[in-house]
């Protein structure tokens, strides 16, 4: 069976989209959409409203698998990721934010012995290819400008 890691926000859960509205920004094509985005995220990070209502973007009951796990950047309480997750339905497998391990998704997908991870971010996505675990880049607007081929998907 294979192993298989998912990131959550702008995956699982529309992070963009709520950060947007909440800040009354446009959806991003990059990025670097938001020069206030350090300060703002702060701030979210002690609002576990925003976290707990975020929208899922796909329904758990379809997945095709079972995550082994689950790898996010946040910086929120790892308990408010955990108790949004079981909220929306989602696999309820271990949940690590990736800070805790020096930043490095690469270095918990390894731990954790993955054959597969889905991720939104680019940079994410090029780290952990480039530690030899393949991975898939969930198309998002702020990532569409990247040629990543077959390594691109839609839906998860």
């Amino acid at each position: 069976m294979i192993r298989v890691g998912l990131d959550i926000d702008d995956v699982l859960a529309d992070f963009i989209g709520a950060y947007c509205k909440r800040y009354n920004l446009e959806r991003p094509s990059t990025w670097e959409f938001d020069p206030l985005f350090g300060e703002r995220y702060y701030e979210l990070c002690q609002d576990i409203d925003f976290w707990l209502n975020l929208t899922p973007l796909c329904d758990p009951k379809k997945l095709s698998f079972t995550p082994v796990c689950y790898i996010t950047a946040r910086k929120c309480p790892r308990e408010w990721t955990i108790l949004w997750l079981l909220q929306n339905g989602f696999p309820n497998v271990p949940v690590y934010h990736s800070h805790l391990w020096g930043g490095s998704k690469s270095r918990v997908a390894k731990a954790n012995k993955l054959d597969l991870f889905i991720d939104d971010c680019y940079d994410n996505y090029k780290e952990i290819k480039n530690s030899g675990i393949p991975c898939k880049l969930y198309t998002c607007s702020h990532n569409l400008q990247y040629d990543v081929g077959s390594d691109r998907i839609e839906k998860i």
